[in-house]
């Protein structure tokens, strides 16, 4: 190797090293960038096919818990929410039928069984060896956690979190603020 090729090699960006140690097609930015955004495909990819499979033991949850308080369920099935196919428990015979303490462990049986997926997928992750297998399991977990917590258990959206508050708060009646409509005139 002549001194002007090991001058230049020693010039390089920490960019062009990584660039060239990770294969990326010719050697440019924008091949760094496709090389970086095919995993995160990867990792949408696994969320997209995962998630309505993961999904089925959340429900199974609801219904179990339900079921385990003698409460009748009317309908389960499959909803499409943008193409997306997700399970569903329909528990509403809970509101008429199960005391308040029974409706709180109904609604959050599911973020439950989501949370006991993401240990047995996190100590899954840790054993097991390969990159693909690795990835599997982390999806597994971030959908299973991640999901469950931020979304599932949010009071504010209308998902099991927010049945979970607003059977733990009791029934809170917001008529002292309305104003009259009705005044005699």
């Amino acid at each position: 190797m002549s001194q002007s090729a090991t001058a230049n090699s020693s010039t390089n960006t920490n960019l062009d090293f990584l660039v060239r140690d990770h294969h990326a097609p010719n050697g440019t930015l924008l091949g760094f960038w496709l090389y970086l955004m095919s995993d995160c495909l990867i990792f949408a990819a696994l969320f997209a096919a995962l998630s309505p499979i993961l999904k089925i033991p959340h429900e199974f949850g609801h219904a179990f818990t339900a079921r385990y308080f003698n409460i009748p369920l009317h309908s389960a099935g499959i909803v499409f929410v943008g193409f997306f196919p997700l399970p569903f428990v329909d528990a509403s015979p809970a509101d008429v039928f199960a005391s308040r303490s029974q409706r709180i462990r109904i609604s959050s049986a599911g973020i439950f069984v989501d949370l006991i997926i993401a240990l047995i997928a996190i100590i899954i992750w840790h054993l097991v060896e390969g990159e693909f297998a690795k990835t599997i399991f982390a999806s597994i977990f971030t959908f299973s956690s991640l999901n469950s917590l931020l979304f599932n258990g949010n009071p504010f959206i209308r998902l099991d979190g927010y049945y979970v508050f607003s059977d733990w708060i009791g029934p809170v009646s917001y008529t002292h603020l309305t104003l009259p409509t009705n005044r005699e005139v």
